[in-house]
């Protein structure tokens, strides 16, 4: 698998993770798929809040691959917190990588009319580095936490 915005990057571990990541996501054994993704290498870090001289972000679109759960309120507001929940407690003093989560408004077709009002889970994360090395070593560490998260919460 490769994807055009992580080709430049490929040499690196982060990178084939985030690809299992994707592979698993989309696999028998998940609940989710995804419809999403994108990735921006290393660059100037603009955010003074991290004082590292690089940074890198992505983001990843997740949602049930059962339709019907992403137009449950309920379900959805739960899996946002159990996603925050889990990715805290897994690497808690983890300083250089940070996820965030958008919920997105879509309409399932795939659904009756009058039901097909829902949601997707829009994953954003970002990994800070001094140089190209140490940003990808700490982009490793968001995705393998991610996996480990989500694989959590599916079992």
């Amino acid at each position: 698998m490769v994807l055009e915005d992580f080709r430049p990057w490929a040499a690196y571990v982060a990178i084939r993770s985030f690809y299992d990541l994707l592979a698993w996501i989309n696999g028998p054994r998940s609940p989710y798929e995804s419809n999403d993704c994108a990735f921006t290498g290393p660059e100037a870090n603009v955010d003074e809040e991290f004082h590292k001289r690089l940074q890198c972000c992505g983001r990843l679109g997740i949602l049930y691959r059962e339709l019907r759960l992403n137009t449950n309120e309920d379900a959805m507001v739960r899996f946002v917190e159990e996603l925050h929940g889990r990715l805290r407690g897994l690497d808690a003093d983890f300083e250089w990588g940070a996820v965030g989560t958008t919920r997105l408004s879509v309409d399932f077709l795939g659904l009756p009319e009058g039901l097909a009002e829902g949601s997707q889970l829009l994953v954003s994360f970002w990994a800070w580095g001094d140089d190209e090395p140490e940003v990808f070593a700490n982009l490793s560490r968001v995705i393998s936490t991610l996996r480990r998260a989500l694989g959590s919460l599916a079992s």
